[in-house]
């Protein structure tokens, strides 16, 4: 809404700051470009940015044996690690669930030795260990938001690191990142697995 008819309707601006913001007002509106659109992509660009720069918790080690989906792997000491935090579309979603998967894949290739870092919840109700998944010095779950192969998922007490998954979802949103150009969390992972989508 314009300012102007803002006005007329009666609202006021936020601490006599204009309704509109300049970084929004500045963008370049492209074909088909909505003001919704425009205030997303402004609201973005305010949020951080950056992963976490090291683990917070305790630290285990994982030698990689296989990638189960986009979200879990297996260790080559039979250990199933599923990552906190975050949420990829299953394999019968297909071709998300195949390209979440491959997305992991360029990050994390097998026989590469992984750091899992703890939280409060360390299993989940499959035995599966939860876990912060860090290697050369980069945590991929936040790494798997922002690329736009994940989005997410908060995972009880696990809450470690949150705001900085949500701002990695928005700005993977906003710039169209992996599956978001494919409209593939139109029906979030979770909504499928409950069949409400």
């Amino acid at each position: 809404m314009r300012e102007q008819a803002a006005r007329e309707r009666g609202y006021r601006p936020r601490g006599g700051r204009p309704c509109t913001s300049a970084a929004v007002s500045k963008m370049p509106a492209s074909s088909g470009d909505t003001t919704v659109a425009r205030l997303a992509r402004a609201k973005a660009a305010r949020l951080p940015d950056a992963g976490p720069s090291r683990p917070k918790g305790k630290i285990d080690t994982c030698v990689i044996a296989e990638l189960d989906d986009g979200d879990t792997l297996t260790c080559t000491s039979g250990l199933r690690v599923r990552f906190i935090g975050i949420d990829t579309p299953e394999l019968q979603q297909a071709p998300f669930g195949a390209a979440s998967t491959d997305g992991l894949a360029a990050m994390l290739p097998r026989g590469a030795t992984v750091n899992l870092e703890r939280d409060i919840v360390l299993t989940d109700r499959y035995q599966r260990r939860l876990a912060y998944v860090w290697y050369r010095g980069q945590m991929v779950n936040w790494q798997m938001v922002r690329q736009g192969w994940a989005v997410s998922y908060p995972y009880g007490r696990t809450q470690r690191y949150t705001q900085l998954r949500y701002a990695a979802e928005a700005n993977s949103r906003v710039e169209n990142r992996g599956l978001w150009r494919l409209n593939a969390f139109g029906c979030r992972p979770a909504d499928f697995r409950h069949r409400k989508c």
